[in-house]
């Protein structure tokens, strides 16, 4: 046995060390000392096994008996086996499970990483000569000859198959976990009552909220410009007098609430409310001037609706129309400014980027 050990011992050495030896042997002793002639664990192994197998392909019955007996049930040689297998994949073979799905996810930062080198290599060679003909069996191959994006593309056009299953599951848990977004946003700014006097507007903003579950809790900034189509009474606190403008800018920020009561795929739709500070600029004082600002303030709660698409079924990127109702009182404090009472409507157009979490 000691003298086993050696043998095995001066193999490795000649190998690692570039020095010419025989060809390569089919005993199983010799194989086992090639597939761990480095590192001894089973990512080192499935490396080595790759290069044997691509090197010597007529020895693949022996190579993969030996790495089956030095490690058994890992993940690399169950993707060996579905590559060497992809004609007959489909949603009942065994080797599909959450745990592989899993262990691809598991890349998912570095895209790179697994699988890599001369196993990568032989997977794909494998891959190139399969003809799959289940959604699982072309996902993997896109796995194999292109990596993890290319596996999810495929997984996300598939209509079944287990590893769609693990796909869906795994959307909606990150979907129903922690999540922010954030938006820019333009739209109306359309104004009903007294407050019709300054006409409709356009506006620019952005918002930002957290989330968890299909509860939503932000903040939400807009900004509503262009001049009143009429002039109109205002109060100069820098004349003490009474003065007409067309001057007009808003302001609107503040908490804001939403709840996803409806979602299908890339569909979705909010019940929306808010509340915050309302602002109308009637005369903007200089910078350095000394001069006071002129404006009308209010309190303003709103609510309405909001429908979102998302621009892939990952939930990532998205645009949405919101629609709301405000209520507002806007007041200049009572020093004898024209009469601005009324409410709104907004309608909203934003454009997005949700990142989920998950259940962290």
């Amino acid at each position: 046995m000691r003298c086993i050990k050696i043998s095995l011992l001066l193999l490795a050495v000649i190998s690692g060390s570039g020095i010419s030896a025989a060809a390569p042997s089919t005993e199983p002793a010799a194989i086992r000392a090639e597939l761990t002639r480095q590192i001894p664990n089973c990512t080192v192994v499935a490396e080595n096994a790759s290069r044997m197998l691509l090197q010597t392909p007529r020895n693949s019955a022996a190579i993969v008996a030996e790495w089956h007996d030095f490690c058994p049930g890992t993940t690399e040689l169950t993707l060996y086996e579905l590559a060497a297998n992809l004609n007959t994949v489909n949603e009942s073979s065994p080797q599909l499970t959450e745990s592989l799905w899993a262990f691809i996810n598991a890349k998912r930062k570095c895209r790179t990483c697994a699988p890599s080198g001369e196993f990568k290599h032989l997977l794909a060679e494998l891959a190139a000569k399969s003809d799959p003909q289940s959604d699982d069996a072309k996902s993997l191959k896109e796995y194999f000859e292109h990596g993890y994006y290319a596996l999810r593309a495929s997984v996300a056009r598939a209509n079944t198959g287990r590893l769609r299953s693990f796909y869906l599951k795994e959307r909606e848990n990150s979907k129903n976990g922690v999540s922010y977004s954030m938006a820019i946003t333009t739209g109306a700014w359309m104004p009903a009552g007294n407050l019709a006097l300054l006409g409709n507007h356009p506006s620019l903003g952005f918002n930002f909220h957290a989330g968890y579950h299909h509860f939503f809790l932000g903040l939400a900034f807009d900004f509503r410009f262009v001049s009143a189509p009429v002039a109109y009474n205002f109060y100069n606190p820098n004349t003490n007098a009474i003065e007409r403008t067309n001057t007009f800018f808003g302001l609107f920020f503040g908490p804001d609430f939403r709840y996803e009561f409806w979602q299908n795929q890339v569909f979705a739709l909010f019940v929306v409310t808010g509340l915050g500070y309302d602002l109308i600029t009637h005369y903007a004082a200089n910078r350095y001037s000394r001069e006071k600002p002129a404006y009308s303030e209010s309190f303003n709660v709103n609510a309405g609706l909001a429908m979102r698409v998302y621009f892939s079924e990952e939930g990532a990127g998205y645009a949405e129309i919101d629609v709301r109702y405000h209520r507002a009182g806007y007041s200049d404090g009572g020093r004898g400014g024209q009469d601005l009472s009324g409410n709104y409507v907004t309608a909203i157009v934003a454009f997005g980027y949700k990142i989920n979490f998950g259940n962290l």
